[in-house]
Order: C-alpha cells, then sequence, then structure tokens
C-alpha cells in the first residue's frame, strides 16, 4: 500500500456501511464528509462515476465512524474498495491520481449459511466471533444476514483463522454466485438485526423480514416445552430431512437463502423438546439454542422457530408432511430420514 495511492471506492459499500453503522452526514467530517458525499451522488446518478477517488487516509477516516460503543474496533478500510476484478482500470486516471489507475484490492463472497454454521458448531455468540476476529460486531452479523455479500480478501481470511478452518470453507463456491459477475442481478438481502431494533417496524413485510432474522442469526427465545403424549414419544430421536419453500414472493430475501432452504437441511427430534441441525450432514447434527424447539400432542407435531411456527397434522404418522407456517408465509416439508 503506498499512502499517495487513490483508492476505487465503491459507493454500494459506503453506503452499506452508513446503513449498519447508523452513520449520518451530519457527524462526518472533512474527508469522510467528502466520502459520504461523493457516495450518494454516485448512487443517485448525479455524477458519471462508478466509483469515488480516495486515499487510504481518507478512507480509514471514514471508517473510524464504525467504532461503537466501548470498543475502538473499527470496519477495516479495504471494506470499502473494489475488486481488482471490477475495475476497468481506465476510471479515475488523472493528474490528481498520479495518472495512475486507482488502486483496488481483492475480494470475495462469504457463504453466510457456512459462516454462522461454523459459529454455531463451536457455541460462539455473534459477540465472540467478533471479538476473536477484531472485527466490528455489526459487520460481521452484516455478513451473516446476507446485507454484506462480498468481503476484502484479508477479511475473509482473519474470520476463517479465527475459526480455525481453511478459508475455502466460508466461502462461496458456486461460479453462479462470484461477485466478480456484474452481469449477475443485484439480490435484495436482510437488514442487520441490529438496525431493527433501532427503529419501529411498521408494515407487515418488515415485520417478517424482522421474524427471518431472528430465526436465522440466532436471537432465539425460550418456548414452552411439549407435553408429553403417546405420539411425542414415538418423536422422539426422530430424524428428518426439512425444507422450506418461500410463499410470500415480496419478503425480500437473498436468492442463495432462498435456493439453501428449498435445499434443506436435517433435524433430530430432542428428547428435551430441543432440536439439533446441520444444512449438510445428518450424522452432525448440532444443537440449536433454545427457543427452538417442538411439542406433539395426539394430532400435531408443531415446530417452533421463535416467532415462526409450523403446526403439522400428524393423525396418521406418515413419512412426509407438509404445512404452511402461521404467518402462511413459508412452506415446510418434512420427509423422515431411517438412519
Amino acid at each position: 500500500m503506498n499512502s499517495t495511492d487513490f483508492y476505487a471506492v465503491r459507493p454500494d459499500l459506503v453506503l452499506n456501511a452508513a446503513r449498519c453503522f447508523n452513520i449520518r452526514v451530519s457527524i462526518l467530517e472533512s474527508g469522510a464528509r467528502t466520502l459520504f458525499n461523493k457516495a450518494i451522488a454516485i448512487d443517485a446518478g448525479k455524477e458519471q462515476a462508478r466509483w469515488g477517488r480516495h486515499q487510504c487516509a481518507v478512507i480509514k477516516q471514514f471508517c473510524e465512524y464504525t467504532a461503537s460503543g466501548d470498543t475502538d474496533v473499527t470496519l477495516p478500510w479495504q471494506e470499502l474498495v473494489e475488486d481488482a476484478m471490477n475495475y476497468d482500470g481506465q476510471e479515475g486516471i488523472s493528474p490528481r491520481t498520479g495518472n495512475r489507475p486507482l488502486a483496488t484490492v481483492e475480494r470475495c463472497a462469504i457463504d453466510a449459511c457456512a459462516l454462522r454454521d461454523a459459529r454455531l458448531q463451536r457455541g460462539w455468540e455473534p459477540a465472540e466471533l467478533a471479538e476473536r476476529c477484531g472485527l466490528p460486531l455489526r459487520f460481521l452479523q452484516a455478513i451473516e444476514d446476507g446485507e454484506w455479500k462480498d468481503v476484502a480478501r484479508s477479511t475473509a481470511d482473519t474470520i476463517a483463522a479465527a475459526l480455525d478452518l481453511p478459508v475455502a470453507t466460508i466461502l462461496v463456491t458456486d461460479s453462479a454466485a462470484d461477485t466478480t459477475d456484474q452481469s449477475a442481478p443485484e439480490r435484495p438481502g436482510f437488514l442487520p438485526f441490529v438496525a431493527f431494533l433501532q427503529r419501529p417496524v411498521t408494515s407487515a413485510t418488515l415485520a417478517t423480514v424482522l421474524v427471518l432474522a431472528v430465526v436465522f442469526t440466532g436471537w432465539w427465545q425460550w418456548q414452552d416445552s411439549a407435553s408429553g403424549s403417546p405420539l411425542a414419544d414415538a418423536l422422539i430421536d426422530s430424524q428428518w430431512h426439512m425444507s422450506v419453500e418461500l410463499i410470500n414472493k415480496n419478503i425480500p430475501v437473498p436468492d442463495a437463502e432462498i435456493e439453501r432452504w428449498r435445499n434443506g437441511g436435517f433435524i433430530r427430534l430432542e428428547a428435551d423438546q430441543g432440536i439439533a441441525f446441520n444444512w449438510i450432514d445428518p450424522s452432525a447434527l448440532v444443537r440449536l439454542p433454545d427457543g427452538v424447539n417442538w411439542q406433539a400432542d395426539e394430532h400435531q407435531l408443531v415446530l417452533k422457530l421463535d416467532k415462526v411456527i409450523y403446526k403439522f397434522d400428524i393423525q396418521t404418522l406418515e413419512d412426509t408432511h407438509t404445512t404452511l407456517d402461521t404467518t402462511r408465509s413459508f412452506e415446510m416439508t418434512l420427509h423422515r430420514l431411517y438412519l
């Protein structure tokens, strides 16, 4: 890194950081404000440019505003810089930049589900992973929520090292989802869960997205345990393949997440009404946090995923059962496994 280099700064990443960390232009000073205003102008189409041109010191100045609470941990400055494969090598060349192309970094796409699974398998809360990585908690939550789709390769290496995993295990491997492919359509994502806690939810759609964020990012609440019954006894330690289909198409969910739900995962109904789960391997199920549980009576099996509840009519216990959740937004299918 040369301190005199000008970097290609992606406007969408700047605005994403502002949303994630609740940064307002009124609190910014000097170079940080210039960087933010430039991103807004480019994003609004008021400037004929794809990237901002800023030196590393200015990018770092903006990132200082991502520190929160009692920690001075900030967003890595590389997280605002374009990938080398996406930069055209021409824009921004001027006497101001020393007649050189803008500098870039290597970026890669994180598999949000793989990252979350790896964290849960270690029994870590998001805050513990953030501390081990030396990265902002809100940033890691945004990655897990699918709101921050690609990261600097140096960040991916840091996260993988904290998890003691090869970096490839937390990266998207499907070339169709590669963020270097600019022909790929932009996919909607979850707003960071923290952001929902800071603002009122006033529409049914946003409320449903909040429920999704709660269910799939580990914000769990305690639920009632199941009452004993012959049916419940018959279900103890049973294993199932679970898949979920999105019915309400108005809910903004990333395509990759929808595909992951559709392909499904594996669950086991524990004797204490807890649920063990794994996306890929039915022999390596991991107990989910309290608040994700099941109960059964003589007529129904109820899966409680925090506020999302699925009720299966199983007066006759079959190998396959399908039902809508109580909000009628998702359809779950369970197929029993005999391992």
